[in-house]
């Protein structure tokens, strides 16, 4: 006999057509709507909405409003002058999630007493943003720890004081302790049963901030493996080989590193060329590495890039380089592994453990990237066809949608159970 339907509250950032943990998470909670379980989708009104899962009779979507609120926050951005602007309003926009929060809250427990859900779940956040519900078990799918983020800043201090001053670095890195005392907090507060990360670095990460091991499970994101694949054919490339970034240009991604080590192959091998696409997020001292007048030769920059252009965009490139320290998880290497596309990573990037090894660098310096970007440089010349063979099958292995769920509803009905041990037998 299958295991019943299950009841889920479900909470956090969904989006089909973005990368990071958004578009797997849709991709989640898609299909378990097609496995007949019963969602109801929470939500703060216009920042998260159900798309194409409107289709599934089997989803409901519960949207809260704070009309007075949001009016509050948009009469003071607009009144405030723009060089004091970004405090205030950074404290007032706290103040108003707060208070959504708390109207979410009364909505979801109003709607367990009515019927009761068999999990709460929270999708892409940092935390679990809802108090302890009685007979409610939570499961969190938690983004990479804040600390990270902090470590990452604090190795980089020398190169973030260069390009952006000591008054940026250490404003940078009290906001990252205020945001790791906040995770830590809510870690003491325990209000979750078990958590999911998507690599096993970032669980060792979370350990360090107080969760248990035996509440935590180690579960990649997932990839729509028909939307992202190798090109149909490899003629024309030639001796060129093409690196890519893909993502945020900030100190933990480390694009100064890939920079001076790019520009050493290019001495030694003309027929290489890196494309870097990002947007400065922050530390925008970091645009002086790509400045116009100081792109080094075989180096093109780019913003952004559409993302329905995404996977084209990997089907033309050779390598993905991803340099990052404290990398919990990077979509672009799932992205690019789906495509066909060999991966240079390094020792602390959780992504890396689902990479094919031959191509990994084990310290974060000029010599050890270098070393693996003349490895895959040579490997994709001598046959490109097996290495995109190895790194799609990396991809099938460990991102296949039907997989990633069926590990996620084992973990939910192990929570479902542990809360309510005299309910209906549990089948993991």
């Amino acid at each position: 006999m299958p295991p019943h339907p299950l009841r889920l509250a479900v909470y956090g950032h969904l989006n089909k057509d973005a990368g990071s943990g958004s578009s797997s998470h849709y991709l989640l909670v898609e299909q378990l709507l097609r496995l007949g379980h019963f969602v109801d989708l929470y939500a703060i009104a216009g920042f998260v909405t159900p798309q194409d899962l409107v289709r599934f009779p089997n989803l409901r979507y519960h949207p809260v409003a704070l009309p007075l609120a949001d009016s509050v926050f948009r009469l003071c951005r607009g009144l405030l002058p723009r060089r004091v602007a970004p405090l205030p309003l950074f404290l007032l926009n706290q103040e108003r999630v707060r208070h959504y929060y708390r109207a979410l809250t009364r909505v979801l427990r109003r709607r367990h007493q009515e019927r009761p859900y068999d999990a709460l779940v929270v999708l892409d956040l940092f935390y679990n943003p809802f108090p302890r519900l009685p007979g409610l078990p939570s499961v969190i799918w938690m983004q990479g720890a804040h600390q990270a983020e902090a470590d990452a800043i604090r190795k980089q201090k020398r190169t973030i004081v260069r390009l952006c001053g000591h008054a940026y670095y250490w404003a940078i890195m009290a906001y990252y302790r205020w945001k790791v005392g906040l995770a830590k907090d809510h870690v003491r507060r325990k209000n979750y049963d078990h958590v999911i990360t998507s690599s096993q670095w970032n669980a060792e990460v979370f350990e360090r901030i107080g969760i248990p091991p035996g509440r935590l499970t180690v579960i990649p994101f997932m990839l729509d493996l028909e939307r992202f694949h190798p090109p149909a054919s490899w003629e024309g490339r030639g001796r060129r080989v093409v690196f890519m970034h893909l993502g945020r240009v900030v100190p933990r991604k480390r694009v100064d590193l890939l920079l001076e080590a790019f520009s050493r192959l290019r001495a030694e091998d003309p027929d290489v060329s890196l494309l870097v696409i990002g947007q400065f997020a922050y530390a925008h001292g970091y645009r002086r590495l790509l400045g116009l007048d100081r792109i080094p030769p075989g180096v093109e920059y780019r913003p952004g890039v559409p993302r329905a252009e995404v996977p084209e965009l990997f089907r033309s490139v050779d390598v993905l380089v991803q340099a990052s320290e404290n990398e919990h998880f990077g979509f672009s290497v799932m992205e690019a592994l789906g495509s066909g596309v060999p991966v240079i990573a390094g020792p602390t990037n959780g992504t890396a453990e689902y990479a094919p090894p031959e191509f990994l660098f084990e310290e974060h310096t000029p010599e050890a990237m270098l070393a693996a970007m003349r490895r895959c440089a040579a490997a994709v010349r001598t046959d490109r066809a097996a290495v995109a063979r190895q790194a799609r099958n990396a991809a099938e292995t460990a991102f296949d949608v039907a997989d990633v769920t069926a590990r996620f509803l084992a973990v939910v009905r192990q929570a479902v159970g542990a809360r309510r041990p005299h309910a209906e037998p549990v089948r993991v």
